[in-house]
């Protein structure tokens, strides 16, 4: 058997075939692409598909986000600029960004703080100090929560004990 072969001269994917109130005219390419999408859209399979399409849609968007915004900040980072006082007026040599904020870290962290009655200490020294603090602030709270509750168990059990005793006591006499 031959294929079936239909030739119409005056058709194409461009040609308009009605109107639309909203979308104005519609073509031949926008009936078969309705078409299709209705009939994918019933199969369930489909949907798993769509819904793996959209997650990886989504992924391959965010992946390339990120090495767009990775590339910018990189280059934020190691492009020097000229620092400005008050008045936009450029003062010192050209520094990058990168360099600025390892000077405030290193500021930062030696810095001394001073108070009264205390040792002179740097902010990291102190921030170091804080969080050793709070360690152990941790560990004895639990240290004590569980020998608070070894005391409450022996004591309950010496109450019992004297109270057995004292009863076995009385019952004699």
């Amino acid at each position: 058997m031959e294929p079936l072969n239909i030739t119409i001269a005056d058709l194409s994917l461009d040609t308009v075939l009605g109107e639309d109130d909203r979308r104005g005219p519609i073509t031949l390419a926008d009936a078969i692409i309705e078409s299709a999408v209705l009939r994918l859209t019933r199969d369930e399979e489909y949907r798993d598909i769509q819904g793996g399409l959209h997650k990886r849609v989504g992924q391959i968007r965010d992946e390339e986000i990120r090495t767009r915004v990775a590339a910018e900040v990189e280059a934020a980072l190691t492009a020097p600029f000229r620092q400005t006082n008050t008045y936009g007026e450029a003062k010192g040599e050209p520094v990058t960004l990168r360099s600025l904020i390892v000077k405030s870290c290193e500021e930062f962290f030696t810095q001394d703080v001073s108070e009264y009655n205390k040792p002179r200490q740097t902010k990291a020294q102190r921030f170091v100090h804080a969080a050793v603090e709070d360690a152990v602030k941790k560990e004895l709270a639990a240290a004590i929560v569980e020998e608070k509750a070894k005391v409450v168990a022996a004591v309950r059990a010496k109450a019992a004990d004297l109270i057995a005793q004292a009863v076995k006591e009385g019952i004699g006499r």
